[in-house]
């Protein structure tokens, strides 16, 4: 880019999409996905997904079964329907049983915001991680909604590597 501010920018921003993203895919792999595939981790927690996506408990989830489910969290639309597919068009309420996992899905096609919202919620974080999580976030919230490369002094980048090493 040319000057120091900017270059820094961009370096930042490139640990937090590559690095960044392929240390938290591992820790999905490390703490939720011991002794099953992501595929399978989906299908097992459709349930609970389901249920953070659509929040109006009223409707019946279950082949029309009425239900009681109380499901904390809340899941954005974009991951949903990132990781699931509607099988059925036909209404019924929206039941949970026309949804099926999006053949195409792997942890290589999710952002880092999906995998920070499946690491929040597996309830697998130490406090060190859960620490280390919310550093990666800011910082990534930070430096991609920023309105200008040139928008940290070279202290204020610095700063957010040394965020990174504590």
């Amino acid at each position: 880019m040319g000057d120091p501010e900017s270059d820094e920018h961009l370096r930042i921003f490139k640990c937090l999409v590559d690095t960044g993203s392929d240390v938290l895919r591992y820790t999905v792999e490390r703490k939720m996905l011991i002794n099953t595939s992501f595929e399978q981790y989906l299908n097992q927690n459709k349930h609970k997904f389901y249920h953070q996506f659509e929040k109006r408990r009223y409707k019946p989830c279950c082949s029309g079964n009425p239900h009681n489910c109380v499901v904390n969290g809340k899941m954005d639309k974009k991951i949903f329907f990132k990781m699931y597919n509607k099988k059925a068009e036909l209404d019924t309420q929206d039941c949970l049983d026309r949804f099926e996992v999006n053949a195409d899905i792997s942890l290589d096609k999710l952002d880092l915001s999906d995998i920070n919202f499946f690491l929040w919620n597996s309830a697998t974080l130490s406090p060190q991680e859960e620490q280390s999580l919310k550093a990666i976030m800011t910082t990534r919230s930070a430096i991609c909604h920023s309105s200008s490369s040139r928008e940290f002094s070279l202290d204020e980048l610095e700063n957010f590597w040394l965020s990174f090493k504590e």
